[in-house]
């Protein structure tokens, strides 16, 4: 308890231990809240991981967009393009054209 004394955090934990330890409904009480926290925490790193990766992965296809139509204007073959982009055919008609729009969802990968 003499370190308990010397911090205001340490003690509060010291204290909360007293309780639950005491206690078999408030431990269950403080187990339960403190799971739910723990799983908050997942969740919303999980959902910031998949943010990420969607984020990546639309730079990445805009880059080989980007890319595709700088090749096209330069006279490069088309399969020499979809080679170097990994773009579909498709989509670099598209991009020739002028058709792709600003907002075009990204292929997705297989996890």
């Amino acid at each position: 308890m003499a370190l308990a004394a010397k911090s205001q955090i340490i003690k509060r934990a010291y204290d909360t231990l007293k309780v639950i330890s005491a206690d078999k409904n408030a431990r269950y009480m403080y187990e339960s809240r403190l799971k739910g926290e723990r799983d908050q925490y997942a969740r919303e790193h999980a959902a910031e991981a998949r943010g990420e990766a969607r984020g990546e992965a639309l730079g990445e296809y805009r880059k080989a967009q980007s890319t595709a139509r700088t090749l096209l204007n330069e006279g490069v073959p088309l399969h020499i393009i979809i080679k170097s982009t990994g773009l579909s055919q498709l989509d670099i008609e598209a991009l020739g054209k002028g058709t792709v729009s600003r907002v075009r969802s990204i292929p997705r990968k297989k996890a």
